[in-house]
């Protein structure tokens, strides 16, 4: 049964991988009628795609446009049937509060150096390998590590990096830039529960190149197994602008869809993604969208995502005792009457073995973990209505 509804999706959205096509379906509880709604929201069908014109300058502010208050956010504005974009400083920061963004972030001669250091580096670059329910799957981007720490064990979606590049004096120049703003910003932002109380730090990047429009990366939080719950990443890209894509990770409130924003986000331009955005948010980077080339990189964009590793969970991190392989930090989102609870799951599954080993997560604990769901660490966020009223009710009850 569910072959046969993957099947009938591809023929449907023959640019779309079976397996993100799986994904999708299991996350919409098998409903191939909610899949394809989504699916139409990020890869419309030919003959009734509206091409999007992508302003790189600078608009108005859109709530202006339509007569609203600039502080609106623009999910309250309007119907979801198609993407909201997003395109000013304000629309973003107003709409996403757990992100702010810098456009032309560096100076020019740095950023242009940075760039072409990138796309003459042809070395370590190899796509990113998973299993997804027991099939072997490829990322169709290249992605490659660099690092500060070139002497210690690092990890990254459950693998092993022990190739991987040091900063050059340019790296480390951005690196520390990008410190600065993270930092600066710290200080006017309430923080989170479980937010590092440490300054921030931007001691490794994963750098992903898209080489064309047909490169793409699907929807996804990133993970919290080394960088601990409530994380920052600073996001910073160079060359051909392209869409990056945000939803919510669970339905409204009412049982609709969550609206789904696209921001253009052009070449020298940093997006901070704060504490909260990992657990709230998924992104992707869809090879539907438009793109914009660079004059010096053309069609190809590298994105730079700057990470806090956390000695603390790095040598603390919870081994799965049914199979030995290192466990997963990640957050409840799909039911309100859970959500916010974080939890370990074994990394067997992604690495091709199947294991359902699993642990409660507490922060509180040396050992990061509990098998005792009263003593589970668990944030909800505010404007989850939802959730909210579920964690009232438990205790009223």
């Amino acid at each position: 049964m569910t072959e046969a509804k993957i099947s009938k999706l591809k023929k449907t959205f023959p640019e779309c991988d079976e397996s993100s096509l799986l994904e999708l379906l299991i996350s919409c509880d098998g409903s191939i009628s909610t899949t394809e709604s989504l699916l139409y929201e990020s890869f419309p069908q030919q003959n009734k795609r509206i091409k999007l014109e992508s302003h790189l300058s600078r608009q108005s502010n859109i709530n202006s446009l339509l007569g609203q208050d600039e502080s609106t956010p623009l999910n309250k504005i309007g119907n979801h049937s198609k993407p909201i974009y997003l395109y000013t400083k304000s629309d973003i920061e107003t709409t996403i509060p757990y992100a702010s963004i810098h456009f032309n972030f560096l100076p020019e001669e740095l950023s242009n150096n940075l760039l072409n250091f990138l796309l003459k580096d042809d070395q370590g670059w190899s796509p990113q390998e998973f299993y997804l329910f027991g099939n072997a799957c490829k990322s169709n981007h290249q992605s490659k590590v660099y690092s500060s720490k070139t002497q210690e064990t690092l990890y990254y979606n459950g693998h092993k990096y022990t190739s991987r590049s040091s900063y050059t004096d340019d790296l480390k120049m951005t690196q520390l830039l990008i410190e600065d703003q993270v930092n600066k910003e710290l200080q006017t932002r309430d923080l989170l529960p479980f937010q590092h109380q440490d300054p921030w730090k931007g001691e490794l990047a994963v750098c992903n190149k898209f080489e064309s429009k047909s490169n793409n990366l699907d929807w996804h939080s990133d993970r919290m197994t080394y960088i601990g719950p409530h994380p920052i990443i600073a996001s910073f890209t160079l060359g051909a602008t392209r869409d990056f894509r945000i939803r919510k990770q669970y339905d409204e409130q009412d049982g609709s869809k969550p609206p789904i924003y696209s921001i253009p986000l052009p070449h020298n331009t940093l997006l901070i993604m704060h504490a909260g955005f990992q657990e709230e948010f998924k992104h992707c980077v869809s090879s539907t969208t438009e793109f914009h080339p660079h004059p010096m990189a053309g069609s190809i964009r590298f994105n730079l995502t700057y990470r806090n590793y956390l000695k603390r969970f790095q040598d603390n991190l919870p081994m799965c005792s049914q199979c030995g392989n290192q466990m997963d930090l990640r957050r409840s989102f799909k039911k309100p009457e859970n959500r916010g609870r974080y939890i370990w799951l074994c990394t067997g599954n992604y690495l091709g073995k199947e294991c359902n080993g699993f642990h409660y997560a507490n922060f509180n604990e040396d050992c990061l973990y509990t098998d005792n769901v009263d003593e589970c660490s668990r944030w909800i966020s505010r404007d989850d209505k939802a959730a909210l009223k579920s964690f009232r009710e438990m205790f009223q009850s």
